[in-house]
């Protein structure tokens, strides 16, 4: 078992404009959900009990996706 990932997640997504504008780049659909998500989801799996995201552009907006984490069983801050 782990303790903790960092995983960063803060680029602006400047390649991927338009659909950045709006919406972050770690929030980008992949299939039905977010590529993000996808990773966490890997992560808890992987017996990680916490996930530290490194955020910047458009941080409030993942924030509020992710919260605490509870949804995937795994701490996330």
């Amino acid at each position: 078992m782990f303790d903790r990932a960092i995983v960063l997640a803060g680029g602006r997504g400047t390649r991927l404009q338009p659909y950045t504008v709006e919406l972050p780049k770690p929030l980008m659909p992949l299939g039905d959900c977010p590529i993000l998500e996808i990773l966490i989801r890997q992560l808890a799996r992987c017996d990680f009990r916490r996930v530290t995201l490194a955020v910047n552009h458009q941080a409030d907006i993942i924030k509020a996706f992710f919260r605490d984490g509870a949804k995937w069983k795994i701490e996330i801050d």
